[in-house]
């Protein structure tokens, strides 16, 4: 008789039918995603517009800084390109995509 109760006692728990199991389940995945959307992805979005329409603004005779590094000013302008004059006077390529600063002209020495 002895055996019967412990053979009882160490059985596992009968599984219970929670009822909401799925939505117990996709509750917690739909908070995580909102919570890495508000801090991750959308500040990402915002950033990058604000660089893309930095770069649409951008026009003749704008001192910019590129990826690089290098500083000059826009000479002439391209759907894809920039031709940039240097403080040598050497003019410079450059991909649109690459302007990441517009320096204020009160900024410029």
């Amino acid at each position: 008789m002895m055996h019967t109760n412990l053979a009882f006692a160490l059985q596992e728990p009968a599984a219970q039918d929670s009822g909401g199991g799925l939505v117990g389940m996709l509750l917690p995945m739909a908070i995580m995603f909102g919570i890495f959307y508000f801090l991750l992805i959308r500040p990402q979005q915002k950033q990058r517009k604000k660089e893309q329409s930095m770069r649409d603004a951008l026009k003749v005779g704008d001192e910019v800084v590129t990826q690089a590094g290098i500083i000059g000013t826009i000479h002439r302008t391209s759907e894809q390109h920039f031709v940039l004059k240097l403080e040598d006077g050497g003019l410079m390529k450059v991909l649109r995509a690459s302007v990441v600063q517009v320096l204020d002209a009160s900024a410029a020495s």
